[in-house]
């Protein structure tokens, strides 16, 4: 007489039977709960983005939030439909480490970053290879301006890091990658962080 009832012995022998759908099924939901959730999540349109990169420039969690609030204020006065700042950070280890060299090539082609924020080692290297926007300098009023050595002109603030970031030391460059997506909104950003005045 067959068995018709549910028992551990058949409830293990449907499973060593037809494990692979259990795993089909749980590999779907999987599939479809990434699916929904990358789908239907909320952006913000590339237009509506500053996005600042930061080069080898390290500081508190507090520190770069204060900058991203005092950076969307900049954007949004010169472009009012800039929605929010992403701050990215980026280690650059130098022309001798060819992953480096790449990886900073990559995110400038990739239009990264609309401002870069770097030490002298990421900036020296990012001017050398055309990364800088030429700047006005009537718009930046009382800023060190640096000049590009083969353009000759005018294309990155320096600064003291402490005019940034509380407690920081050392200088750092400030500039308008060549390739933004927000010009405007990087340059007015640019202006507000050597003039906070404004």
């Amino acid at each position: 007489m067959p068995e018709t009832g549910l028992s551990p012995n058949r409830i293990r022998e449907h499973l060593r039977k037809r494990w692979y759908l259990y795993l089909a099924g749980a590999l779907l939901v999987c599939l479809l709960n990434n699916l929904i959730y990358t789908v239907t999540r909320p952006r913000v349109p590339e237009r509506a983005l500053l996005h600042v990169m930061l080069v080898n420039v390290d500081a508190p969690d507090s520190e770069l939030e204060r900058l991203e609030a005092t950076l969307l204020t900049a954007a949004q006065a010169a472009e009012p439909d800039v929605r929010a700042v992403e701050l990215e950070p980026l280690q650059y280890l130098g022309e001798s480490d060819a992953g480096s060299n790449i990886l900073l090539a990559t995110k400038f082609a990739a239009g990264g970053a609309d401002l870069y924020i770097a030490d002298e080692a990421g900036y020296e290297v990012m001017a050398a290879r055309g990364f800088c926007a030429a700047l006005d300098a009537e718009n930046l009023p009382g800023a060190e301006l640096l000049t590009d050595p083969e353009t000759g002109e005018r294309c990155a603030v320096r600064m003291d890091a402490g005019a940034i970031f509380v407690d920081a030391e050392g200088e750092i460059y400030l500039f308008v990658s060549a390739g933004a997506d927000n010009p405007a909104a990087a340059r007015s950003a640019l202006k507000i962080l050597t003039d906070p005045t404004e």
